[in-house]
């Protein structure tokens, strides 16, 4: 689902799609240059007592002209291979933004799951560690554990706290990695503009190769 949306809405894939079909434009249109420029040409004639014959004589023709300009070949050839140049190269950029949009949207969805599971571990790591801080705690204050045990248990604490702290802040940034590479970030910023560009962006992609 997440490629998906990243292919369909990602800017950077608009963008460029938008640059391949407007190079391919390009491209078509220098192909028009090679065709022979139609013209139709219709005319007629009305006379009376032409060449000594009394009464209405009329008269119609219809030419249809071919324009070729041989004068301007090499130059319409130098273009089309121009943009046929540009329409490739602008292909190739899409393919590597689609290579690279896809293995970052991997990296960050492993990384999102992994995180998630770990998470867990971590939760239940630092509820053991704060219930063994207040064993300590009261084990302490009536003398059966000394205080080298209360600080380990302690650190232990504090370092369970830490861990669990920075592997939210990974899962939140591999979540916000995601929705960028779907484009759909902005939901979290600015709804109603988030909104208007998923309706008027993310369209199903009409780019061919």
């Amino acid at each position: 689902m997440s490629n998906e949306k990243s292919f369909t809405c990602n800017p950077s894939i608009k963008v460029q799609e938008a640059n391949v079909r407007l190079a391919s434009a390009l491209y078509e249109g220098s192909k028009a240059a090679f065709y022979p420029k139609v013209d139709f040409e219709v005319a007629g004639t009305v006379g009376h007592d032409i060449d000594g014959l009394d009464g209405r004589k009329e008269s119609t023709s219809a030419l249809l002209k071919l324009r070729y300009n041989l004068y301007n070949k090499g130059a319409d050839m130098l273009n089309k291979e121009k943009y046929a140049i540009l329409m490739i190269k602008e292909k190739e950029t899409l393919g590597t933004l689609e290579r690279d949009l896809k293995e970052s949207v991997k990296f960050s969805w492993e990384s999102y799951e992994s995180t998630q599971k770990r998470i867990a571990f971590l939760k239940e790591h630092r509820d053991f560690s704060k219930e063994t801080l207040t064993a300590y705690q009261q084990e302490f204050a009536i003398g059966k554990r000394d205080l080298i045990n209360l600080l380990d248990a302690e650190g232990e604490y504090y370092s369970a706290r830490q861990a669990l702290a920075e592997a939210e802040a990974t899962l939140m940034y591999a979540r916000y990695r995601l929705l960028d590479n779907m484009g759909v970030i902005t939901d979290y910023f600015e709804t109603s503009f988030a909104q208007m560009y998923d309706v008027q962006s993310c369209s199903h992609r009409s780019v061919s190769f």
